[in-house]
Order: C-alpha cells, then sequence, then structure tokens
C-alpha cells in the first residue's frame, strides 16, 4: 500500500494466476510481450509462491521471468516455505538453483512466525455467510 500511496507502478498476482497467464500467453504466441510487460512492473507481489509442485513448463516461465526481472524492478515473493521448501516445490534440480540463486542473492528476508493466522489475528472470517 505504501508503494501504491508513493505512485509507483505494482502488480499484486498469485503464483498459480501468473503461470496460467503465461501458459495462455505461449499458446496465443504473446509470451515475448507479457513478459515486456511483467519486466516494466516497478515491483511486483507474488503470492502464494511455490506452495505447490510445478511442472517443468512451470519452473522454466519461473526462471525466464527472475531472470527477466533480474536487476530491473523489485519483487516480493509471499510464501509459507523457507528457502529448503522452495528448492523442493522446483525440483531440486539446475532450474531450482538458478532460480533461487537470482532471487536470494539480493533478497531481504522477513520471516513471521506465529502460531495465529492473520486472518484469525484481524478476526477476518474467510468464510462469510
Amino acid at each position: 500500500m505504501a508503494a501504491i500511496r508513493e505512485e509507483i507502478d505494482v502488480l499484486y498476482i498469485r503464483l498459480p494466476d501468473l503461470l496460467m497467464n503465461l501458459a495462455i500467453a505461449r499458446d496465443n504466441g504473446i509470451f515475448p510481450k507479457l513478459m515486456k510487460k511483467y519486466k516494466k512492473v516497478q515491483l511486483m507481489v507474488l503470492d502464494e509462491w511455490l506452495l505447490t509442485e510445478l511442472t517443468e513448463q512451470q519452473i522454466k516461465d519461473i526462471l525466464e521471468l527472475v531472470k527477466t526481472r533480474d536487476g530491473v524492478g523489485s519483487t516480493i515473493f509471499c510464501s509459507q516455505f523457507d528457502e529448503e521448501g522452495m528448492y523442493r516445490n522446483l525440483g531440486e534440480g539446475t532450474l531450482a538453483d538458478a532460480i533461487l540463486d537470482r532471487v536470494m542473492h539480493t533478497s531481504h528476508n522477513i520471516m513471521i512466525d506465529s502460531e495465529i493466522s492473520m486472518r484469525e489475528r484481524y478476526g477476518i472470517n474467510s468464510n462469510p455467510t
């Protein structure tokens, strides 16, 4: 919210939605155009970062995105996993190394350790009636 107040160009997107957008763009022949759009965003917030294991194509797409944005814009990765958990969900191979090297070498980690979820803490009902 502070970035938006400062008129910084911000994109918030869940990783599953981003991966779906990239797959559709590839199928429609506009993948480079979409990557160019993602590169221009000053601050990208990727929520649900690596919550599940991914396909090889999805991992390649993430590598392409991370390489495209490296040194150009800021990216916030919101995850419930530490680096080891992220590595495991990326398949623990060369692509995982390439992605996490780029993500972690210039990152600032903010760990929030709590027994209570934010929804519970702030009284947010996730199932409104």
